[in-house]
């Protein structure tokens, strides 16, 4: 064993050099933190980079969700459009009866009160035999009170549809009032003979 200060050759087992007398045993050599230089990552060639074989970065976390996580949000999502949904339909059943009564005279009130509207349209029509009528009754909204007693006997003196029918009738009433007001125009003008 030779002494890494002076050189000179010592037995094997020997703490300390015979010659400069310093110790043989060699303290461990730290590292400074400027050695500790990280080698560059190799340039890839344009075909190895073509395949792009290489880990993710470490700092990127790449788990996947956890599937009980997405199954209980998309639990959440359903049941709450399901109560949207029943909500929605529960209004739909409850808004033609908040008056009272049941839906079929529900139904028949909305499409009485079209028809003060329909006379009108009668009105424009022929100004002058609505004016006589009117005149004939001595007041301006006495034909419409007429009218929708009229309007109102012929739907009782008809088959009572199901509820179903009622309902889709109340919603097309209120809908689509124009096309109600002027197909009950047509109808006032046929059965008052004003052709």
């Amino acid at each position: 064993m030779f002494c890494t200060y002076c050189g000179a050759a010592n037995p094997d087992d020997a703490s300390f050099c015979s010659t400069c007398g310093k110790s043989m045993t060699v303290p461990p050599v730290k590292a400074s933190p400027q050695q500790e230089v990280p080698k560059p990552a190799p340039i890839p060639s344009a075909s190895e980079a073509s395949k792009d074989t290489s880990p993710p970065p470490q700092n990127v976390i790449t788990t996947a969700p956890n599937p009980a996580v997405v199954m209980r949000k998309g639990k959440r999502l359903r049941a709450a459009f399901g109560w949207i949904v029943i909500l929605f339909i529960l209004f739909i059943l409850w808004y033609p009866l908040r008056n009272g009564g049941s839906i079929c005279e529900a139904a028949k009130n909305e499409i009485v009160q079209q028809v003060p509207y329909a006379v009108e349209i009668l009105a424009a029509r022929h100004p002058v035999k609505v004016g006589i009528l009117r005149s004939a009754l001595n007041e301006e909204g006495m034909i419409d009170k007429v009218a929708q007693e009229y309007v109102r006997t012929s739907m009782i003196s008809q088959q009572n549809p199901n509820k179903f029918v009622c309902y889709l009738t109340y919603y097309i009433v209120v809908f689509i009032k124009d096309n109600v007001r002027n197909a009950q125009a047509d109808w006032l003008e046929k059965q008052l003979n004003l052709k």
